[in-house]
């Protein structure tokens, strides 16, 4: 089992894109398995659990008939432990790719539970600059549009990785999105060797990560790399929500190798920025995200 992970806009749709263009790889669209359905398996009988499985918006974007999920759900005994690798294999083996990667970027939130239930899993974690980040969050309606609580998340999502990484180095890797938009060929391959597959491109066309109702807001992600989203962030000059990003994510800024600049928020934001920098603000986050 490999999953791929990161904060909502960091360009992990981007790289699933990018991952499908290998001979050997399939990346399909979220699961959100463990964030949205695997606390509602629990303790369930065979019919409520296959009409749960069966009736998911994330789970019907693989286009599967009922009879494939009946027989998927068998295969894993009917198991919530079992039943997305179970799932997954059998989409790998329609789409011939003996690698599937599962791309929810929330995923890194549940690592602990995605090792409980995947001994062998790997992680791939992909960052992008917190600045650029909660811009680009503030551009889309499916979100909040609160500038210090995207900063306090991805600062979450940043030290679950750190977590994991001093837990198991070996079965994580970090992938800047900086680092893939100026070299995608070698963050490619640094992937592949990560996986310990062949990185050889398919001749035919590459799947696409993204189902018809998420193209609205992720139509970029099948065009060309764009350079000049690296650090666009620097063009904004002196813009509050660059400055409330680098004060309330500063620590996970300067622990990933980001440059951090000197706080220039007004008293009174800096004090509503303390609050959301906070230890229990952070834990009430998780304690609000993982369910299981």
């Amino acid at each position: 089992m490999i999953f791929l992970t990161g904060y909502p806009r960091s360009g992990t749709t981007l790289l699933a894109n990018k991952l499908n263009s290998i001979e050997s790889v399939y990346v399909g669209p979220e699961t959100q398995f463990y964030r949205n359905i695997y606390h509602q398996l629990a303790g369930l009988d065979k019919p409520d659990f296959f009409q749960v499985v069966s009736n998911d918006k994330r789970l019907k974007d693989y286009n599967l008939k009922a009879n494939e999920i009946q027989l998927i759900c068998e295969e894993s005994k009917y198991d919530r432990d079992n039943f997305l690798s179970v799932f997954l294999s059998y989409v790998g083996k329609q789409k011939n790719c003996p690698v599937v990667i599962e791309k929810t970027p929330a995923h890194i939130l549940y690592w602990e539970k995605i090792f409980e239930c995947h001994p062998n899993a790997k992680i791939i974690y992909l960052v992008k600059d917190v600045r650029d980040v909660v811009l680009s969050n503030l551009k889309v309606d499916w979100t909040h549009s609160n500038s210090y609580l995207h900063a306090a998340e991805w600062t979450v999502y940043n030290e679950q990785y750190q977590k994991l990484t001093k837990k198991n180095s070996s079965r994580v890797m970090v992938v800047k999105f900086e680092d893939f938009i100026a070299s995608p060929l070698e963050q490619n391959k640094r992937v592949c060797d990560f996986l310990g597959i062949a990185n050889s491109l398919k001749t035919e066309q590459s799947a696409n990560a993204v189902p018809d109702w998420e193209l609205q807001w992720k139509a970029d992600s099948m065009k060309a790399i764009d350079t000049s989203k690296l650090y666009a962030w620097k063009l904004k000059g002196d813009n509050e929500v660059v400055s409330v990003a680098n004060y309330v994510a500063k620590s996970s800024i300067k622990a990933l190798g980001y440059e951090a600049l000197v706080s220039r928020l007004p008293f009174f934001q800096k004090l509503k920025g303390l609050f959301y920098k906070g230890k229990l603000v952070r834990k009430y986050l998780m304690f609000k995200r993982v369910k299981v």
